[in-house]
Formats: structure tokens, sequence, C-alpha cells
């Protein structure tokens, strides 16, 4: 149980995940937050957060086979109606680890452009093709999504003489 002292209002709420003494332990997954309206200084925010006990593995690399590290990866799925969503670094040999719970989740490279802010975990927009997002499924045991990056080639347009 918790309690905030909030004013009328809306109000985005969150349970922390893994960092400090005040977060979950890693072996559990947090919900996504929720928007709260408080009125008549009442509202409430129920959240479930589950077990991780099971992991999606696998390692990012070029179509050469080079390993493509930092990069970050995401996994996301909808359980019970609750979103849920992970996010890791590959190493420096390319691998990563997720932790999860059962369900259909969801796998994918982070892709694009930082937009200035700052972050070195996104596949670098002009070198790389970003490749498909796959679905992995877990059901008392783990999984692998592995993920195969192609070299972006422009393409060129020739001008015709005449």
């Amino acid at each position: 149980n918790y309690s905030l002292g909030l004013i009328n209002g809306s109000w985005m709420v969150g349970v922390e995940q893994g960092s400090g003494g005040n977060g979950l332990p890693s072996n559990y997954l947090a919900p996504a937050n929720q928007s709260v309206v408080i009125a008549n200084n009442n509202g409430t925010a129920n959240f479930t957060a589950l077990s991780a006990a099971n992991h999606i593995t696998g390692h990012v690399q070029q179509a050469s086979l080079n390993p493509i590290g930092g990069v970050g990866v995401w996994a996301s799925a909808t359980i019970n109606s609750v979103d849920y969503f992970q996010y890791v670094d590959a190493d420096g040999s390319g691998n990563y680890s997720v932790s999860v719970a059962n369900g259909n989740w969801t796998v994918g490279v982070e892709c694009g452009s930082n937009g200035g802010d700052g972050l070195d975990d996104i596949l670098g927009s002009g070198n790389y093709q970003c490749p498909d997002q796959q679905s992995v499924n877990i059901s008392n045991g783990n999984g692998t999504a592995n993920f195969t990056v192609q070299p972006f080639v422009p393409l060129q347009i020739g001008r015709a003489h005449v």
C-alpha cells in the first residue's frame, strides 16, 4: 500500500524499478505508468508487478557477423491488459539479456536518431537499416531474438543527359 499527498488535477503515477532502495527488485517487472485524475482529494492507482523469472537473450550483429555493442534492445508485452516494457543495452560483444514474465513479447532494436538527447545506445540512423521487430512467446522458459543489421545503402539517382 502507498499514499501520496496530491492536490486536485491530473497526475502520472508509476512504480520505480531497480534503482536504489525504493525501486522494485530487478527480478520484477513494473507495469506502465497510469494517468490519475484527483478530484475532491481522492484518486486510486493500483499496480501489478510481475515476477520476471525468464529471459529473452540474443545478439545484435552486422551482416558481416561483426557484433554491434552498446545498442539498446527493448521488449514489450501486454499481459492481463497491463503494458510492460523492458530495456537493456547490448554489451561490447553485441549480446543482451532482458528479464521477462510469461507472455507474448515484441522485441526490437532502438533505431532512429537520438534527437540531441545525448543517448548513445541508438543504432546509427545513417549507417544501418533498422531490423524487423520479433515476436517471442515465453511460457515458463527462456526465448531468443537475434538481430542481423544490414548496412544502409543510399539510393543513387543519376541525371539523364539530353
